[in-house]
């Protein structure tokens, strides 16, 4: 009976060992009122009130706050003497004023600009500014230089014509009138002699060189041969009239000239603009002298002349007619004929520049 009672015994033991167990394991069940005043069961592992811990990332965010020690807190005391600050003083109260009314300017319809004196100005100027506008000035655009000769002259007036007029002057006459042309052009023209004086061909050319002229352009008005003239005499003038038909233009080239393809060009582009003037060059001087024709279409001769030949830059000679030739001598006297032949030299010049001058 003894065992039987220590067997039940070790079995109640047994059975509340393994309760406790089982209440630590199980969940608790906790109740709740509602709003109704019902019973409400929650089923929670953990008890009612559970202590707060604080977690690892709380500890590392909290700053740590380390202690200074008696020694650098001595070290601050003397290097910054705590002074004791005193309240600052009241401000004073300021009225404040309204500021006075201002004046109407009166405003004058045209101001006169006040005078700058000479002095102030010549101080602001700098040496550098200086030095700038002499530069400019040295690299000013420069008109080109046409050499104009008129041929012959009053000591040596050259044959006369049909009424009895020199060669001299008919010259003279389209020269002056071919002036102002070619400067409204934009050259600046400087005539080899003035109208009295005798000046050899060799001085005209030199002078052209000193000048440094662009280009020398000689006026001359052409004849009959010699033995094709028949002289007469009338009212104290000697007219010389030829017996044969001797018209048209003509224009000399010398090769030996320095700047003979250059003279060429020029020829060449002034026979192009004098073509549709509706005459035929002058030929006869390849017939009656024995010239070289070297553009038969534009009536340009090969001819050594002095004027031509020493001159070292581009040199042609332009024969505008015959004076000998009642015909021909009647086309120079036309105004609009010298003005068609003036327009032809003018389109010419203003190309040469252009086209002709790097020969």
């Amino acid at each position: 009976m003894m065992s039987g009672k220590k067997l039940l015994l070790s079995c109640g033991l047994l059975s509340l060992a393994l309760n406790s167990v089982w209440a630590d394991e199980m969940p608790m069940q906790t109740t709740t009122l509602s709003t109704d005043g019902k019973v409400q069961w929650r089923v929670d592992n953990k008890p009612d009130y559970v202590v707060p811990v604080q977690t690892a990332v709380q500890k590392e965010t909290t700053p740590v706050v380390k202690k200074k020690t008696p020694r650098q807190e001595n070290k601050r005391s003397i290097d910054k003497p705590i002074s004791k600050k005193s309240p600052p003083p009241p401000k004073p109260v300021v009225e404040k004023k309204s500021p006075p009314p201002v004046a109407e300017k009166t405003v004058e319809k045209n101001p006169t600009p006040p005078k700058v004196p000479t002095e102030t100005v010549e101080k602001k100027t700098s040496p550098t500014a200086k030095k700038k506008s002499s530069r400019t000035n040295a690299y000013k655009w420069k008109k080109p230089v046409l050499a104009l000769d008129s041929g012959y002259s009053i000591h040596d007036p050259g044959m006369a014509g049909v009424r009895g007029m020199r060669e001299v002057e008919y010259n003279d006459r389209f020269v002056k009138e071919l002036i102002p042309r070619i400067e409204a052009a934009g050259w600046e023209v400087k005539l080899t002699r003035g109208e009295y004086g005798y000046v050899s061909d060799v001085h005209r050319a030199e002078q052209a060189n000193i000048w440094e002229a662009d280009l020398l352009l000689s006026i001359h008005h052409d004849v009959s041969p010699k033995r094709y003239l028949k002289s007469e005499t009338k009212d104290g003038l000697t007219m010389n009239k030829s017996t044969q038909s001797f018209e048209g233009y003509s224009m000399y080239v010398s090769k030996r000239n320095k700047k003979y393809r250059a003279s060429l060009c020029f020829a060449q582009r002034l026979g192009f603009r004098l073509k549709p003037l509706q005459r035929d060059p002058a030929y006869f001087h390849k017939e009656h002298e024995g010239l070289p024709l070297v553009v038969k279409e534009y009536g340009i001769y090969e001819r050594d002349l002095p004027i031509l030949r020493e001159a070292e830059i581009p040199a042609v000679q332009v024969k505008i007619g015959v004076v000998t030739d009642p015909q021909d001598e009647a086309w120079i006297n036309n105004d609009q004929y010298r003005r068609d032949i003036e327009n032809a030299v003018i389109k010419t010049i203003r190309v040469f520049k252009q086209y002709c001058s790097y020969w």
